[in-house]
């Protein structure tokens, strides 16, 4: 994995994921052939049997074992996965991405600059049930159920019933309050706000600040099945899928070498439904 990924196949995929001792011959890295970042947590979220579930532990993926495990039993249609290297809280699960609430699934590589100064307005502006759902205390966590609360009048949020329409908005709404706390904390720096989102019938993928890139893949367009992280030095691998199914994958970095790799633009809103089909759209 990278330090964001996600995809969305037209059939559940299985992952095989490994720490690779050195980058593969196959990889051309150039200048990103560094050492791989020292990740305080990782985290795979996925979806079957109409629910969602959430395999995620703080330690260093290069030491644990688990991330191998878990990933040989995964098979799920959507996967939401991150690498965490800390910049708000401390290294424990809690603080770990991806963060779960029914069926929505939140990453966010990125972090909001002086968080601490409008920790308190965003914790006014939740429902009192959504302040006693936070376990730790990053600004990423805060940052999901400060969206969700902008999906109260919208359908049944925790069995992910929203519509996409709906959630565009509720993201829309979410940065203006951001954007507006920091006014009048008087912090000027933009925020990184580079985020998965999922509730299992749609994903959405927003970048602002960070990269963001996508892959598209079906019958006529085939894409590769081995991906390497220069960032996080994992290696995976999509496991007996069919090629000509429909596939979207999103990632913080280029996991290929392929020329097909697509830039989210900054300051907009990749979403990808149910038939595989995309549409970017400005976030402001």
């Amino acid at each position: 994995m990278s330090r964001l990924f996600g995809l969305y196949s037209e059939e559940p995929v299985k992952l095989s994921c490994i720490q690779a001792k050195e980058i593969p011959s196959w990889r051309n890295l150039g200048e990103n052939s560094g050492n791989p970042v020292e990740a305080d947590g990782w985290g795979i979220g996925f979806y079957k049997n109409n629910g969602s579930f959430l395999f995620k532990k703080a330690s260093k993926s290069s030491k644990s074992q688990r991330i191998t495990n878990i990933t040989e039993v995964i098979s799920s249609p959507i996967i939401v996965s991150h690498v965490r290297h800390a910049t708000v809280g401390e290294r424990k699960e809690a603080n770990t991405h991806p963060f779960r609430w029914g069926l929505w699934l939140f990453a966010h590589y990125g972090k909001i600059n002086h968080f601490r100064r409008i920790r308190s307005k965003i914790m006014r502006k939740l429902p009192s049930a959504y302040k006693k759902q936070i376990e730790g205390n990053t600004d990423s966590e805060f940052c999901f159920y400060l969206f969700l609360s902008h999906l109260k009048k919208e359908g049944a949020i925790k069995k992910g019933d929203i519509d996409l329409d709906a959630a565009i908005k509720g993201l829309k709404n979410f940065r203006n309050d951001i954007e507006e706390f920091q006014r009048e904390a008087d912090v000027t720096e933009m925020s990184e706000l580079n985020f998965l989102i999922s509730n299992g019938s749609y994903l959405i993928a927003s970048r602002c600040g960070s990269p963001l890139y996508y892959l598209c893949s079906d019958k006529s367009n085939p894409q590769d099945t081995v991906f390497f992280s220069s960032e996080t030095w994992l290696q995976y691998e999509l496991i007996d899928f069919d090629p000509e199914k429909k596939l979207v994958t999103v990632s913080s970095e280029k996991l290929t070498d392929s020329t097909k790799w697509r830039v989210v633009p900054d300051n907009h809103i990749l979403t990808i439904n149910s038939a595989q089909e995309i549409e970017i759209i400005p976030w402001k």
